[in-house]
């Protein structure tokens, strides 16, 4: 082969080269703008990823052990039989209060894996530029929205959701929102079958105490990050009797009264 032969030779191979790098990344910019849009809707309230698969329930399952125990340690719980009490195939909500970031890890532990949806704070969803959303999405998470839990109850699936709305983490359990009895109220005049609350209450062995609600929301979740070692004490839950939606008088306002009353009286 002549030196001009040589020189087309690579000129060719070059020119299939780039082509191939330039098809190459055309598919990645693609799938990368694909992945950016589904990211965007998963912490869009109202968007509803599909239930978690069986994989998903079982890396939620397993990582949530593993956060549970180095973050919180053991976990004692109470009242596991009131779950069994829950017909078969029923929408049901477990309302738990809200002390602990660890909540998010210590029910899927409490639940065992059970294929229940989580409803988090948008903001969640898109935490870390929305990696977060993509990675518990699959482990039935979604972000928080009044359609899309109906939607979820309607399709006779599970729920934790936790309505206080947000952490208090000196321990002195909020006032509760009225989403949750709302939703099981209107499911199940929806679907014409009961739907169910179940009370729940979380109690760490150490909390912070009042003066950690005066410092701004995120520098009391860095303290609480930071000095996990010292709040370390591990948690009890217990479960309470589910209640039926039969058995709501049909006030938000006085019901979520009632829903509160019940997680108190479950205060070890």
């Amino acid at each position: 082969m002549g030196t001009l032969g040589t020189i087309d030779a690579v000129l060719g191979i070059t020119a299939f080269a780039a082509v191939g790098v330039m098809v190459l990344l055309h598919e990645i910019d693609v799938h990368t703008r694909r992945l950016r849009l589904h990211m965007d809707g998963l912490s869009k309230p109202g968007f509803l990823p599909p239930p978690p698969t069986v994989t998903g329930q079982r890396r939620q399952y397993g990582l949530s052990r593993f956060l549970t125990w180095l973050i919180v340690g053991r976990v004692k719980v109470e009242g596991q039989e009131n779950l069994a009490k829950l017909p078969e195939g029923c929408s049901c909500q477990i309302t738990p209060n809200h002390s602990h970031y660890a909540d998010v890890f210590v029910m899927p532990v409490v639940l065992k894996g059970r294929g229940v949806r989580y409803m988090a704070d948008a903001a969640v969803m898109g935490g870390a530029g929305g990696l977060l959303g993509l990675l518990i999405a699959p482990m039935g998470a979604f972000a928080a929205n009044r359609q899309a839990g109906i939607e979820v109850l309607n399709s006779g699936q599970g729920m934790v959701i936790f309505p206080e709305g947000w952490t208090y983490l000196d321990g002195v359990m909020g006032i509760f929102r009225r989403g949750a009895v709302n939703m099981c109220r209107v499911s199940a005049a929806a679907t014409q079958k009961q739907s169910y609350l179940v009370p729940a209450y979380i109690k760490y062995g150490r909390y912070p105490g009042a003066w950690i609600k005066k410092l701004p929301i995120r520098l009391q979740y860095a303290v609480m990050l930071l000095a996990f070692p010292y709040y370390r004490r591990g948690v009890s839950v217990v479960i309470g009797e589910p209640i039926s939606s039969a058995a709501l008088g049909g006030d938000d306002k006085i019901d979520t009264e009632f829903l509160r009353s019940e997680v108190l009286k479950l205060k070890r």
